[in-house]
C-alpha cells in the first residue's frame, strides 16, 4: 500500500542481482523471477541462498529488500524498485531473513502490512525480506545502482543486447552510482 509506505518513509525496495551479467538479464527479461519459476524455465541461475529458499517453501517468492528513507545511501544495490509495488497483494515479510519460510510456525507469526513497516521502521534490519509471488516486473523499477567502475560496463552489456530503455527511461538515466 503506498499509503502506508509513504507514511512510514519507505523510500524503495531492491533486490540484488549480484554481478552485471545478473543485472543485465534480469533488465533484458523485463522480470525478475523466483527461483522455482526460473529453474521451470531452464534457467538455473542459483540466488544468494536458493537451496535455504527451496527448503523453507520460500522459493516460489522473488526477494527483495525495503530500505527507509533514513537508510538511503548507507550502500549501493543493484536494483532499486519503487514503492509502488506494495500495491500487489500477493506479497508477505518479516524483519530479517527467515529464507522466506512458509513453515507455518514461523509464517502465521508474521506482521500485517502496517505492523511490519512500523516493526521495519523502528527496528531496521539489512536482512529483511519482502517477498513477492513468483515474478517481479520491472514497470517499478526505479534505477540500477552500481559501483562507478561498472557503470560503462553495464551499459555496454546491455546496449549489446539491444537494449536503450526501459520503462521510457534512457538506460544511460537509469543506471546510477
Amino acid at each position: 500500500n503506498t499509503a502506508l509506505a509513504k507514511k512510514y518513509g519507505v523510500a524503495y525496495l531492491y533486490h540484488e542481482a549480484g554481478s552485471i551479467d545478473a543485472a543485465a538479464n534480469v533488465i533484458s527479461s523485463g522480470e525478475l523471477l523466483a527461483t522455482t519459476n526460473r529453474y521451470g524455465r531452464g534457467i538455473i541461475a542459483k540466488g544468494a541462498s536458493s537451496s535455504a529458499d527451496i527448503k523453507s517453501g520460500g522459493a516460489d517468492n522473488v526477494f527483495t529488500r525495503i530500505v527507509f528513507n533514513n537508510q538511503v545511501g548507507n550502500e549501493y544495490r543493484y536494483q532499486s524498485f519503487d514503492p509502488k509495488a506494495l500495491e500487489r497483494t500477493d506479497w508477505y515479510a518479516y524483519t530479517s531473513d527467515e529464507f522466506g519460510t512458509t513453515i507455518s510456525s514461523t509464517f502465521y507469526n508474521r506482521y500485517g502490512t502496517e505492523d511490519h513497516l512500523r516493526k521495519s521502521k523502528k527496528t531496521y534490519r539489512g536482512s529483511n525480506e519482502l517477498l513477492f509471488r513468483k515474478t517481479l516486473p520491472l514497470d517499478t523499477l526505479k534505477e540500477v545502482r552500481v559501483p562507478s567502475s561498472d557503470v560503462q560496463p553495464l551499459i555496454n552489456k546491455l546496449h549489446s543486447m539491444g537494449i536503450t530503455h526501459v520503462n521510457g527511461t534512457k538506460i544511460e538515466n537509469l543506471i546510477k552510482i
